[in-house]
């Protein structure tokens, strides 16, 4: 049924956009409209184009431009249209420190200016677990292999940690698993990157992933991503760019969802700083979920380590959270409607991100998460590589999709 609803609005209002699709699937998923307005807002807008008037807790006014408003002013959410919107993130911090952009007591923004040195980024990917969601289909196929539309489920979040410039790689999974990621992966030097594998004898919590990982993660910045999760959208690669400017700390990314009890969600004080994060609550102190996309600095280590397991015997990533919100260093960061976010553990979110990745590529012509043109656009590899892997694909969409996108880049 609802890839059949989906198909009529496509086929009757001409649905031709990415965020026009997107729309249609918040639609179905019971969000706001991508264009309404956010009701909880600290900025009013008169006119598209205007000054924002703003105003901070002592009253003091200013005009700033809205990319000004972004960056320097205690705001964390925007009562403007997207189409009105900065493509920038709004970042919030837990923190008050001397230097802070914005006011003392509201949230913070990370400046847009230093870049990271090399290779003090590494990427995990949790691919373990059981896959009790998703049974029985998973009784005989990990979770992460399974595909969604054209491609494996895992092919997913690699892409968003290769977007993010990251290309040393953990991918932690089960034993039994474990050849067939190393099958299905190699090393990684087919797309220009690295990986390494672990093996989670059984599950103990997403924290247990930094503490098999230590050797890895080093004295590192690391940044991990469950396998189960999509991120897709406009300006997603600048969003990962800049948040990897960060240097100490944490920083979680939040997202609107209708139903905040399945998940930890972000708690605001009336000036919009962040001064919680509670877990499946019953009663929401806000609709804003924190995904499955954590960068933390290598203290997380140590953090995960000292951690103690919850009444369901794991790790708890809310943990972990909580203590870098405790030591006032905690970055929260609200994903705006140009960008959607999935998670595909259930019957009901797999095949609702099947039938948005089908649309998606089928509308626009290209590709989501497709490793050998992310590598290729990101300079990890050349189009005699991408020839290379499409050659043996050469007799389905995939690999034609792939020949096709060096000849075009090349003319």
């Amino acid at each position: 049924m609802f890839r059949a609803g989906l198909e009529r609005i496509r086929l009757k209002d001409g649905i031709g956009t990415i965020r026009e699709i997107m729309c249609a699937l918040d639609a179905r998923r019971g969000q706001p409209p991508l264009d309404a307005p956010i009701r909880r807002a600290i900025v009013n807008l008169s006119k598209p184009g205007n000054h924002l008037p703003m105003v901070d807790s002592s009253g003091c006014k200013s005009a700033p431009s809205l990319d000004d408003a972004l960056w320097h002013f205690p705001c964390y959410l925007l009562s403007i249209p997207n189409k009105c919107r900065s493509r920038n993130p709004i970042v919030i911090s837990s923190g008050e420190k001397e230097g802070d952009m914005g006011f003392p007591g509201h949230p913070t923004a990370i400046s847009p200016k230093s870049e990271p040195s090399p290779g003090t980024w590494k990427g995990i990917v949790l691919a373990g677990g059981a896959g009790t969601r998703l049974y029985p289909t998973t009784r005989a196929v990990s979770k992460p292999l399974l595909p969604v539309y054209d491609k494996p489920m895992i092919y997913y979040p690699l892409s968003v940690l290769m977007q993010a410039g990251i290309r040393d790689i953990l991918v932690i999974t089960t034993p039994k698993d474990l050849p067939r990621f190393q099958a299905l992966l190699e090393d990684g030097s087919q797309w220009g990157v690295r990986f390494s594998y672990v093996e989670q004898p059984h599950p103990a919590g997403i924290p247990d992933a930094f503490i098999l990982g230590r050797d890895f993660i080093g004295n590192d910045r690391v940044c991990l991503i469950l396998s189960d999760n999509i991120f897709h959208g406009d300006g997603l690669e600048t969003i990962l760019r800049r948040a990897l400017r960060l240097k100490t700390g944490g920083l979680v990314f939040g997202y609107w969802v209708h139903d905040p009890h399945r998940y930890g969600v972000v708690e605001f004080n009336g000036s919009g700083k962040v001064i919680g994060i509670e877990e499946k609550p019953s009663v929401p102190k806000s609709n804003f979920a924190v995904t499955g996309l954590y960068l933390f600095d290598s203290r997380v280590v140590e953090i995960a380590a000292r951690l103690v397991p919850s009444e369901r015997g794991e790790l708890e990533i809310i943990d972990v959270i909580r203590e870098y919100l405790h030591l006032g260093e905690l970055q929260v960061e609200l994903l705006g409607g140009e960008i959607t976010w999935m998670d595909a553990g259930t019957h009901e979110s797999l095949a609702e991100a099947c039938t948005f990745v089908e649309i998606a590529e089928s509308r626009r012509g290209v590709k989501v998460a497709c490793l050998e043109e992310v590598a290729y656009r990101m300079g990890y590899i050349g189009p005699e590589q991408v020839r290379t892997l499409a050659e043996p694909l050469s007799k389905n969409g995939y690999g034609r999709y792939l020949l096709q996108m060096v000849e075009n880049r090349a003319s």
